[in-house]
C-alpha cells in the first residue's frame, strides 16, 4: 500500500512539473528562435583590396555602428534577413560578432526573411548587455581603440559635433563603450536565442542599439 501511494505521488508530481513546463512555454511573450547559419561572403569593391563593409547593431543605418570588415579577411555565416539587412555571424582575426549588413552586400546567402514584433519589457537589475551576440563566445563589450572621445558624455560629444549624430556615431565606432542598463530600464525584446534575448534600447551613449541580455534578466511589462 505504501509503495502504491508513493507511486501515485510520484506520478502526480511528474504531471504537475510537466504542466508547469508547458505553461512556461506558452507564456513566452517573445519568439524563441534557433539561428542556423548559411555560408556567405561580403561583397568587395572593385579595385580596392582594403575596402571595408560597414556593419550596424540593428537592421538599419539609424542603428549604432558595429565596425567595418575587410571581406577577404573574414568568415561569414548569414543568419536571417530583416528590413533589407542581413544578420551575419562574422569571425575575424580579433574575435566573433553578430552584426547587420545591407542585404545587397551579402552574397551566397540562403536565409529566411523575418518580421519582428517588439515586446515591451524591463530589466530586473542593472546589467551590462553583450553587444555582439547571444553568448560568451562573442566579443565582450570593451574599448578596443582608445580615442579622445572614449570617456566623454553624450552632452560633451553633442557640443563638440554641434549635435550631429552621424559624426558622433562615426567618432565612437571603434571605441565600443560599455552600455549599462539600470534596473527597471525599458527595453524592447525581439526574440530569444540560446537563453539570451535580443533587445533594442534608446538613450545610451551608442544611441539606438541592439544588444543581448540573458533571458532571465528581463521581464515583460
Amino acid at each position: 500500500m505504501k509503495k502504491l501511494t508513493a507511486l501515485i505521488l510520484t506520478i502526480a508530481l511528474l504531471l504537475s512539473a510537466a504542466c508547469v513546463s508547458a505553461l512556461a512555454d506558452e507564456s513566452k511573450s517573445w519568439p524563441v528562435m534557433e539561428l542556423k547559419g548559411s555560408a556567405a561572403e561580403l561583397t568587395t569593391l572593385e579595385g580596392d583590396k582594403n575596402f571595408r563593409r560597414q556593419a550596424f547593431s540593428g537592421p538599419g543605418t539609424n542603428y549604432s555602428l558595429a565596425g567595418a570588415y575587410l571581406p577577404r579577411k573574414v568568415t561569414v555565416q548569414a543568419l536571417l534577413s530583416e528590413n533589407g539587412f542581413t544578420l551575419i555571424d562574422v569571425e575575424y582575426n580579433g574575435g566573433r560578432r553578430c552584426v547587420y549588413v545591407q542585404d545587397k552586400y551579402v552574397i551566397s546567402a540562403d536565409v529566411e526573411k523575418v518580421e519582428v514584433t517588439p515586446v515591451k519589457a524591463r530589466t530586473k537589475a542593472s546589467i551590462n548587455p553583450m553587444y555582439y551576440g547571444p553568448g560568451n563566445q562573442y566579443d565582450v563589450v570593451r574599448q578596443r581603440m582608445k580615442s579622445k572621445y572614449a570617456d566623454m558624455s553624450m552632452a560633451e560629444l553633442e557640443k563638440i559635433f554641434n549635435g550631429d549624430q552621424k559624426k558622433i556615431k562615426k567618432a565612437l565606432q571603434d571605441v565600443f563603450p560599455s552600455i549599462e542598463l539600470v534596473g527597471g530600464s525599458r527595453v524592447n525584446v525581439l526574440y530569444e536565442v540560446n537563453g539570451w534575448v535580443c533587445v533594442e534600447s534608446e538613450g545610451t551613449v551608442l544611441g539606438r542599439a541592439r544588444t543581448w541580455i540573458p533571458a532571465d534578466q528581463v521581464t515583460p511589462d
